[in-house]
């Protein structure tokens, strides 16, 4: 039986679906292109994590063109759906930070010095947890050092407060900005990006609130059905802001937002705009 609520969700599934093939072409079109820009090379490789992610989601979303089980087995999986969600935020959150956000040379300069010192201590940290004898360690450490002097000097790390600068010399923060002041720079409304976060990750840490979701939870039930139209509805908003900056960085890919820009028009208005519904 075809109801409203099921009606719904087939046209927010092709929506998703349609943005997502717009995605995974911009990806395959923009693929081992020479670039010589820093922003350009992280994006690319950024934008492949993000669109790796949405078909992720896709392959879990029923009746999707991914979606295939074997005999008649339905598997509504609301909990990897919001993990693979609260991911992709994040990676969209990356992606504006370190290749689309409009700041100065110098600043641009201070991210990726700050992006790579975070890498270089993670890794040391890493290696050294498993007591690697690795003898790139040594290597990695003179690295360290260099980068640490490099971001010691930069007038951008010097403008933080105190503590914010502790947390980047010990390498427990690699961005400068932090997820709300990101999703506002990007145009997405802060409330909108907190709550849909906040959602997301009771389910990555199997918090009491995502195992009471899960305890009434089930295949072909529309309440259930209205959960994983509301992560529909995320990812695909998500979708819409990574096509309009990645076509910012190859603009020679415009042409292929025109089957989708009536869409993408609609979801950037609701994720600028939280007090409407969806």
């Amino acid at each position: 039986m075809i109801t409203k609520v099921t009606s719904d969700y087939k046209n927010i599934l092709r929506t998703f679906e349609k943005l997502c093939d717009v995605c995974i072409q911009l990806s395959i079109n923009t693929h081992n292109r020479k670039v010589e820009s820093g922003q350009c090379i992280y994006g690319s490789q950024i934008f492949t994590k993000f669109i790796s992610h949405a078909i992720a989601i896709r392959k879990l979303l029923p009746e999707s063109t991914l979606f295939n089980l074997p005999g008649n087995l339905q598997l509504w999986d609301i909990s990897s759906i919001a993990v693979l969600v609260r991911a992709l935020m994040e990676t969209y959150n990356v992606f504006y930070y370190l290749t689309i956000d409009k700041v100065s040379t110098e600043e641009w300069k201070f991210r990726f010095i700050l992006w790579r010192y975070h890498a270089e201590c993670q890794r040391l940290k890493m290696l050294k947890a498993i007591r690697s004898v690795n003898p790139e360690i040594t290597n990695i450490e003179i690295n360290l050092e260099k980068l640490r002097d490099d971001l010691l000097k930069d007038p951008f790390y010097n403008l933080q407060p105190f503590k914010i600068r502790n947390k980047f010399l010990g390498g427990d923060r690699g961005i400068a900005l932090t997820n709300s002041e990101i999703s506002e720079r990007a145009g997405i409304a802060k409330e909108y990006y907190k709550t849909s976060y906040a959602y997301s990750s009771n389910y990555t840490h199997s918090y009491p609130f995502s195992l009471q979701q899960l305890k009434v939870f089930k295949a072909e039930d529309e309440e259930s059905l209205n959960l994983i139209i509301t992560q529909i509805k995320t990812s695909s908003g998500y979708m819409c802001f990574a096509i309009r900056d990645y076509i910012k960085i190859f603009p020679d890919q415009s042409s292929l937002k025109s089957g989708v820009e009536e869409e993408m028009e609609t979801y950037i208005h609701i994720l600028g705009n939280i007090g409407e519904p969806m």
